[in-house]
């Protein structure tokens, strides 16, 4: 992921924060996968629902998995607090 913060969370997970659309953090998995929902365009993240997420999945786009979703510390990592 270009231009974005290398961290490692609580469960020793490598993750990436990017900036979102609307300037906030979100702590993503750093391999694209055909399961996730997080675009990364020019920069900033974008969660991809509905029909541009079906879209993106027919066309075997790789995509981001929020780290909050795979977190194996998730009780103190949830909201936040990684």
């Amino acid at each position: 992921m270009v231009g974005n913060k290398r961290a490692w969370c609580r469960c020793r997970a490598e993750i990436r924060w990017v900036k979102t659309i609307n300037g906030k953090n979100v702590p993503l998995n750093p391999v694209p996968t055909v399961d996730g929902r997080w675009k990364i365009d020019m920069g900033k993240a974008r969660c991809l629902t509905g029909v541009e997420w079906e879209r993106a999945q027919v066309q075997g786009e790789r995509l981001f998995v929020s780290h909050f979703e795979t977190c194996t510390a998730r009780p103190t990592c949830k909201g936040g607090a990684l």
